[in-house]
């Protein structure tokens, strides 16, 4: 059975020119137009089939549409080609160049599946939906994205190594066969509305130093926070989500942080540090925005009308005085549960139920919880007690893993 040099698209017409070709098969976003025997028209990306050129005497047959034009001849082709080129950004992203890829070495190891005709920016969205924030097009018509790149294997190439068309545009570049057209997203920071004015990128120290002994007793959530109060906002994370939903807790201070994450507080804790690098992840609502990184806090600060008078400690009742804020971890509590408190939660309630059941220490954490015990916790917290009791807005009932 004969085979056709270009199978992708053929139509014929009584009017056949080569422009009406061209017009054709760009429509359909084919990268090459042929005309042949007067009034047939191919389309497709690349040659097949064993197809050579030959001598353009042997292209000797008027176009039926326009007799001063050649239109192929008997099994010839008069061929137009569309010039391709790499895409240089699409929106918040831009082209990094051509590197060398590998199966059994990707710089950008994540397959990910593109729906319908592949394109560079179909490929560049479906990345930035999973808050990749590199992509990676390949072979026409694979799209690979990751977080960050297997610098081991990393070898750029000229640009025009990159040279086989996208599957689904051909008008430009998608790699090659072991060569890989490579984007990077770049999230801009947000500069707060509202009321909210950005502060700084910080990290924090995951874990704080205590004695050898007490390592195994508190092992888990130990890390110190920037913001202390880890709160949840409907659908994906922005700033202004996060800033707003701190703001209705009463809090000044807004992070966020890992794409997804909102945290709350009053203050920097202790143990935040400006950092001027890491704040790279997209957010999870607004993949141009940035929340955050991993140990990366972006921090907002509520600066309009004042705030509420936060919450302060009671610092006695009764008999009772405070006597700080300590570390907690749910694997290994510090005090005794006390279920026997009057809820809705009051500094007071806890201490009455302690008192009730003979204790001389008496713990409130997260708002509502009531622990008990006979001896002051093993490990002091320098911040994030930071939650107002459940029954009382006015004063500090602990926080997460804070008591």
């Amino acid at each position: 059975m004969f085979q056709r040099t270009l199978p992708a698209y053929t139509v014929t017409s009584g009017t056949m020119t080569n422009d009406a070709c061209k017009a054709i098969c760009d429509e359909r976003g084919y990268a090459i137009a042929a005309t042949e025997w007067s009034e047939e028209c191919f389309c497709d990306d690349d040659f097949h089939n064993g197809g050579v050129k030959t001598a353009d005497a042997e292209c000797d047959m008027m176009c039926i549409g326009a007799p001063t034009e050649v239109c192929g001849g008997g099994l010839r082709l008069t061929v137009w080609t569309k010039p391709a080129s790499t895409l240089e950004s699409y929106g918040n992203w831009n082209s990094q160049g051509c590197f060398v890829d590998s199966i059994n070495a990707r710089i950008v190891p994540n397959s990910v599946s593109v729906d319908g005709d592949f394109t560079p920016q179909k490929c560049m969205d479906a990345c930035a939906a999973q808050g990749y924030e590199y992509a990676g097009l390949e072979y026409s018509h694979e799209c690979y994205c990751a977080n960050g790149l297997n610098t081991a294997s990393l070898q750029q190439v000229d640009i025009s190594e990159c040279n086989s068309r996208c599957e689904g545009d051909a008008a430009h570049y998608c790699g090659a066969g072991n060569r890989l057209n490579l984007y990077k997203h770049t999230a801009t920071i947000a500069p707060g509305t509202d009321g909210w004015t950005y502060d700084n990128c910080y990290s924090y120290v995951f874990g704080i130093v205590v004695p050898t002994e007490l390592l195994n007793l508190l092992s888990d959530n130990m890390d110190s926070r920037t913001l202390g109060l880890r709160v949840y906002v409907d659908g994906g994370m922005t700033p202004t989500k996060c800033n707003t939903k701190c703001l209705s807790l009463g809090y000044s201070h807004a992070g966020v942080e890992y794409s997804d994450e909102c945290y709350c507080a009053n203050s920097i804790g202790s143990s935040g540090t400006q950092e001027t690098d890491g704040c790279t992840m997209s957010c999870s609502g607004d993949r141009n925005t940035i929340c955050g990184g991993g140990n990366r806090i972006t921090v907002y600060k509520y600066t309009s009308t004042a705030l509420p008078t936060p919450a302060s400690v009671l610092e006695s009742y009764g008999e009772w005085t405070s006597a700080g804020c300590y570390v907690d971890s749910m694997n290994a509590r510090v005090l005794t549960p006390n279920t026997n408190a009057q809820r809705p939660m009051t500094v007071q309630n806890c201490i009455d139920a302690c008192a009730a059941s003979g204790y001389t220490v008496a713990g409130l954490e997260y708002a509502e919880e009531c622990y008990c015990g006979l001896a002051l916790p093993p490990v002091l917290a320098a911040d994030n007690c930071i939650m107002k009791c459940e029954g009382d807005e006015a004063h500090l009932c602990g926080g997460p893993n804070r008591v």
